[in-house]
């Protein structure tokens, strides 16, 4: 069973927590019972104008290669989400 399946097996036991001692950026993880779970990555107004957004999803994808970081499931407009670390 991947951890993809077991999340989605678990959705009825959900949990979010709001991470909320960021400057503009709001941080969400979401995780299942079993602990496996997502951060939900939302930039903050105009955050965009001090962090080159290309940058940062390049520079995450880059750590992932050497184990650095967990991987970008998905990017979107405004964030991105990214596999919770336990």
């Amino acid at each position: 069973s991947t951890p993809a399946k077991r999340w989605i097996e678990s959705l009825s036991s959900l949990t979010v927590k709001e991470f909320k001692d960021g400057l503009s950026n709001v941080l969400y993880a979401v995780r299942s019972s079993k602990r496996d779970g997502v951060i939900v990555k939302i930039y903050g107004k105009n955050s965009d104008l001090i962090v080159d957004r290309k940058v940062e999803i390049r520079t995450m994808i880059y750590l992932v290669k050497y184990h650095l970081s967990t991987p970008i499931l998905l990017t979107f407009d405004n964030g991105f989400i990214y596999q919770y670390a336990n």
